[in-house]
């Protein structure tokens, strides 16, 4: 049996806590992690999580970035910014992968129970994957569920908008 493999979802970007999420996988020898986007923009040195867990597989083709996240357990995606829906979110709900987002406001109400939230900092991270680690069906569960409330949603909101259309 595989390791589990998680995917954190990333861009390099000044909001994303990447150093700290690297800091708490290092912790963390019986998951995979891979980190996406453009490691060349690190802001710090990578060196030290160069590890056989922890992969940095670059810049990808849109068919390898659906395919690694189709073969994750699990999807991280980490923000410092509050008002932030965050892509990676949707593609993890869309694909039915429990994820662990950062404790903002916007990501709470959005995602609701579906997802593990976290501090921003490598302890909170490292518990939080490992939550996450002892409880995958239980989140795999959660996101099902809230995935099939949000596409009801979206369609009570279309029709609506249909009809008002409609009327004009």
């Amino acid at each position: 049996k595989r390791q589990p493999l998680c995917v954190l979802v990333s861009r390099f970007a000044n909001d994303e806590p990447i150093e700290e999420f690297l800091q708490a996988a290092s912790r963390i020898k019986d998951c995979t992690f891979y980190v996406t986007g453009n490691f060349k923009k690190a802001k710090f040195d990578l060196t030290p999580y160069m590890a056989e867990h922890i992969k940095f597989p670059g810049f990808v083709s849109d068919n390898d970035y659906q395919r690694m996240l189709g073969n994750a357990d699990f999807i991280a995606v980490l923000t410092t910014r509050e008002m932030t829906l965050l892509s990676g979110g949707y593609e993890a709900l869309a694909l039915e992968k429990p994820s662990i987002l950062s404790k903002t406001k916007t990501l709470m109400d959005y995602y609701g129970d579906s997802a593990l939230y976290t501090e921003n900092k490598a302890e909170s991270i490292e518990s939080s994957i490992r939550r996450l680690l002892a409880n995958l069906a239980l989140y795999q569960e959660k996101v099902v569920v809230h995935k099939n409330i949000k596409f009801k949603d979206f369609n009570t909101k279309a029709s609506t908008l249909l009809d008002i259309l409609e009327r004009l």
